[in-house]
């Protein structure tokens, strides 16, 4: 088998009902000079039988499930292309997504990744047209953009194209990492090499009730674990203030998190992190360390008292 330009990693876990819509979005693209990798993740519902309709469109690699990191890797590692680009398996592309993304990389070889905008639908219904604009976020730009992504994550995996030579350098995606595995991979890359950014919404990302952010716990553990790394491994200073920063944050929403499902140790150890990181006002984390002591009765007599006033 020859070579491609662009091998396009789709890893899938029982997405039988989505992998489609994302397939035939990349099997649309005005840019043909791809191949299509899927890694199935171990699915256990009609998966299979989804990805045998595209017969020789499409290469499969089975595995065990491992989570989406591990899927993610065999990709990389499968891959033909000089660079690689990531859709999840329930999210598309635009048309022009690869073309022009591959003629922004070409007129600015400085950059080894590059990363997009993209629109954002909610059930079925279209709620961003330009997602990074539309909520909030300041912090992307191009060029060497570390720092700006310690700040706020703005990188989203569906729009990311980079060069296959960058994983020599920075490694893989940390398979024990379920969630904010892609803020690590981006941190490790941004840390060595330039990124660009193409303002425009090439990719299109679909929530709905099954997707991995669904998953509280790991969505607030895991990236506690990623700063964290920041924080004691960093040597510049002005990093590991941003990580410690975020990392406050961070562990006061897991504490809340432990306060509202009952967990008042794993709440007041998070709070007391919090307190440990943070600087003022430190009232919040405080009240919920106070609250967290009181008989269950009356935590629900305080909650059910603050709902009739509020």
């Amino acid at each position: 088998m020859g070579s491609v330009r662009v091998s396009v990693v789709i890893p899938s876990y029982n997405y039988a009902a989505h992998v489609s819509g994302a397939l035939d979005s990349v099997l649309g693209q005005t840019f043909d000079d791809h191949e299509i990798i899927v890694v199935d993740d171990g699915s256990t519902d009609d998966t299979q039988e989804v990805l045998a309709s595209y017969k020789d469109l499409i290469s499969v690699i089975r595995q065990e499930n491992g989570g989406v990191s591990s899927a993610r890797n065999q990709g990389v590692l499968a891959a033909r292309g000089e660079l690689i680009a990531f859709l999840d398996a329930d999210d598309r592309w635009v048309p022009e997504k690869l073309e022009r993304q591959v003629a922004f990389m070409d007129a600015n070889p400085q950059f080894s990744m590059s990363y997009t905008d993209m629109s954002h639908v909610v059930k079925g219904s279209l709620i961003n047209e330009s997602y990074l604009h539309e909520n909030g976020y300041s912090h992307f730009k191009s060029g060497r953009i570390y720092e700006h992504i310690l700040q706020e994550g703005f990188i989203f995996t569906p729009t990311v194209i980079i060069e296959k030579a960058c994983f020599q350098e920075v490694g893989l995606f940390d398979p024990f990492l379920s969630t904010c595995q892609d803020v690590d991979m981006w941190l490790r890359v941004a840390d060595r090499f330039e990124i660009g950014f193409l303002d425009q919404p090439l990719s299109v990302r679909f929530e709905h009730d099954i997707n991995s952010t669904k998953n509280t716990m790991a969505y607030l553990s895991n990236p506690i674990r990623v700063f964290s790394r920041v924080m004691i491994l960093s040597e510049q200073s002005e990093r590991r203030e941003i990580a410690r920063d975020r990392l406050k944050d961070m562990y006061f929403d897991f504490g809340y998190f432990c306060f509202s499902k009952g967990d008042m140790a794993a709440c007041r150890k998070n709070m007391r992190k919090s307190l440990e990181l943070g600087k003022a006002p430190a009232i919040y984390p405080c009240k919920y360390i106070g609250l967290s002591f009181l008989p269950p009765a009356v935590r629900q007599s305080a909650r059910a008292v603050k709902k009739m006033l509020t």
